[in-house]
C-alpha cells in the first residue's frame, strides 16, 4: 500500500503514534487499552514508548523521594551525590 500511495509511513504507524501520544498526555494505561481495543495489557505497551520530558519528570520525582541528585557522565553511568552536600557532611 506504502508503494501505491507513495506515503513515507505504513497506516500501522498511526497506532503507536497515536498510543504514545496519549500516554505523553496523561491517559494511563488501562484507558488507553480499552482505547485501542486490546485484550492484553501488554499489547498496549507494545504500541507505546518512552517519552523524555516523561523519564526526565519520573527521574526528578526520584530525585526528590531519595533526597539525592542523580548526575550522569558521558558513559551514562550515574553517581548520586546528596541534594544538599552542605547539610550531609564532607564527601569521601
Amino acid at each position: 500500500a506504502r508503494r501505491k500511495t507513495g506515503l513515507a509511513f505504513r497506516l500501522h504507524d498511526l497506532r503507536h503514534a497515536f498510543g504514545t501520544d496519549e500516554v505523553a498526555d496523561g491517559v494511563d494505561y488501562r484507558t488507553l487499552q480499552a482505547l485501542m481495543g486490546h485484550a492484553d495489557i501488554r499489547t498496549t505497551q507494545l504500541y507505546t514508548h518512552p517519552v523524555p520530558e516523561q523519564l526526565r519528570q519520573a527521574m526528578a520525582i526520584r530525585d526528590r523521594r531519595l533526597g539525592v541528585t542523580v548526575l550522569c557522565s558521558s558513559a551514562g553511568a550515574e553517581a548520586l551525590v546528596p541534594a544538599n552536600p552542605a547539610k550531609s557532611g564532607p564527601r569521601p
